[in-house]
C-alpha cells in the first residue's frame, strides 16, 4: 500500500470513528482498531521521510482522533453524571422507605 493510500485510510477511519463515538457505537469503534494498526504499520514501513502531502493527511487523522477522544470524554462524563443522579435518587427513595413513607399501606395519606 502506498503511503498516501494508508494516510487517506487513516483519515477515513478517524472521520468514521468520530461519527461512531458520537453515536455511542463503541463496539463498532473498537472494530476499527485492526484497520488502523495496519495503516499505521504501512506508514511506518515507508520510513520517516514521508512526503508533505502524506504528512498533512496524517496530521488530519491525528486531529480527528483528538476530536474522537473529546467526544468519548464528554460521553463518559455524561454517563458518570447520570449514574450520580440515579444513585442520589435511589438513596433518597431508600430514605423514604426507611422512614415508613413509602408503600401502599404505610406512609403518607392524601386524606390525613
Amino acid at each position: 500500500m502506498t503511503p498516501r493510500r494508508a494516510a487517506e485510510a487513516l483519515v477515513a477511519l478517524a472521520e468514521q470513528g468520530c461519527a461512531l463515538a458520537a453515536a455511542g457505537r463503541l463496539e463498532d469503534l473498537a472494530g476499527q482498531q485492526d484497520a488502523w494498526d495496519a495503516n499505521v504499520a504501512s506508514l511506518r514501513g515507508h520510513g520517516p521521510n514521508l512526503s508533505p502531502d502524506v504528512l498533512v493527511l496524517v496530521d488530519r487523522a491525528r486531529e480527528l482522533q483528538g476530536e474522537q477522544a473529546a467526544i468519548l470524554t464528554a460521553a463518559r462524563s455524561e454517563v458518570a453524571a447520570e449514574l450520580g443522579r440515579l444513585r442520589r435518587t435511589r438513596e433518597g427513595a431508600r430514605g423514604y422507605a426507611d422512614a415508613g413513607l413509602a408503600g401502599p399501606h404505610g406512609g403518607l395519606s392524601a386524606t390525613a
